[in-house]
């Protein structure tokens, strides 16, 4: 078996550091002699940068642990930067959240207002990359990614919008939310979020219309029913949001979302000053313990 050549300090170069040309040169002393244009047509052919770099390490034989790394990352940078528009693939796109996920969870320091700006335009990036020649979100694409993203993708783009709007970043934290509700499995989670930041931010008629649409599209869903009344509650509808969570209170049937309704009833009365619910309230707080 043939080894390929590292650098200077015995470790293989990470193609991303490399220039196009450095790439190249590299992959001469894997027997591999291309040029862009020879690259891009593989690609095509190939139709995506995992069997791309199959096929060539088929076709150039056998290679150490770090050359076959080398080759396969090798292959992903420059389809990154030559075919990201032109030919997207999940892998690509995968590998892309991935590194956004990557910065923002090894980020050392406290999660700013400027880096979460940072962070929000990647994942605008990302968005518009799932989407197809006429607009429309590209739903299978997005399922796709799920098999090769290392992180879960979907549950990080569910949380930062919460993070965002505490810094003040609510039109980006809403734009996130109604984006990836429409590719996401589970869009209410994104929408019922969104009417919560809307609300939170006091933006009320905004707030009120998310409530309306998403009770109506998701009305058997309880966590939708829950937090239109959280929403209504941070608004200062406090009726409102009791007739919300009195609606959820007939919807639960686990243990864990009884309790979740009931302290939310019993902050809302005792802020109310409506002794008698008060008491009832905790009686039933009180029987699930039994």
């Amino acid at each position: 078996m043939r080894h390929g050549r590292t650098d200077d300090e015995g470790f293989m170069p990470d193609p991303r550091d490399l220039s196009d040309g450095e790439i190249l040169e590299k992959l001469v002393e894997y027997g591999i002699e291309i040029t862009i244009d020879d690259f891009k047509a593989d690609a095509m052919r190939a139709g995506s940068p995992e069997m791309l770099a199959g096929n060539w390490a088929y076709m150039y034989g056998e290679r150490s642990a770090d050359e076959d790394t080398f080759l396969y990352s090798a292959v992903f940078e420059l389809w990154k930067r030559h075919l990201g528009h032109e030919k997207r693939t999940p892998e690509i796109l995968a590998e892309f959240i991935d590194d956004v996920i990557n910065t923002y969870e090894e980020s050392t320091e406290e999660h700013g207002q400027y880096f979460l700006l940072n962070v929000y335009e990647r994942v605008r990036e990302f968005y518009h990359k799932l989407l197809k020649e006429d607009g429309s979100p590209d739903v299978d694409l997005y399922n796709e990614i799920t098999w090769y993203a290392r992180n879960d993708f979907d549950g990080f783009l569910l949380s930062i919008p919460h993070e965002l709007s505490q810094h003040d970043l609510t039109d980006e934290a809403v734009n996130i939310g109604r984006w990836f509700a429409g590719l996401s499995s589970q869009p209410q989670n994104f929408l019922r979020d969104t009417a919560c930041i809307l609300a939170d931010a006091g933006r009320k008629e905004e707030a009120i219309m998310q409530i309306e649409e998403n009770t109506m599209r998701f009305p058997e869903e309880m966590w939708v029913i829950i937090n239109a009344g959280d929403a209504m509650y941070s608004l200062g509808e406090k009726l409102s949001a009791e007739r919300w969570f009195l609606r959820a209170k007939e919807m639960v049937v686990t243990r864990s979302a009884r309790m979740a309704v009931l302290e939310r009833l019993l902050d809302l009365y005792m802020e109310l000053g409506l002794a008698e619910k008060v008491v009832v309230i905790e009686n039933e707080i009180k029987s699930l313990d039994l």
